[in-house]
This record gives structure tokens, sequence and C-alpha cells, in this order.
């Protein structure tokens, strides 16, 4: 899996929308809405984060 911008396509899920990055960009996929996308956060954006070892990969879910 190829690494993928991160912010863009953060602010581009609407809610239940689910994206994948690889592993190796699970610390910045983290830290994007405390960081990058303040102005997301404090309109009450969230994200959960679940790490597939497996298949070497982030999950992440746009759950507000």
């Amino acid at each position: 899996m190829e690494k993928r911008p991160i912010a863009g396509t953060l602010r581009s899920m609407a809610v239940g929308a689910v994206e994948y990055f690889p592993l190796s960009q699970f610390p910045a996929v983290r830290n994007a809405p405390y960081y990058g996308m303040r102005m997301e956060k404090a309109l009450g954006w969230e994200f959960k984060y679940e790490v597939e070892d497996e298949h070497l990969r982030v999950k992440v879910t746009r759950i507000a």
C-alpha cells in the first residue's frame, strides 16, 4: 500500500466513511486531527482508528 495524503483524505470523508492508510503512516494519521486539522476538530469532527497488523494498514472511520 502506498503512502497517501492524510489531511486532505480525512477532510473529504463523510460521517461513516472508511479509509485505509499504510501502517507506516499511523503516527501522522493519529496526530492529523490534533495538529493539522484544528478547525475540523473544533467543529466536532471525530475519527476512530484501528490498526490491522495482519494487513499492515490503519483503518480510519469518521464517526462525527
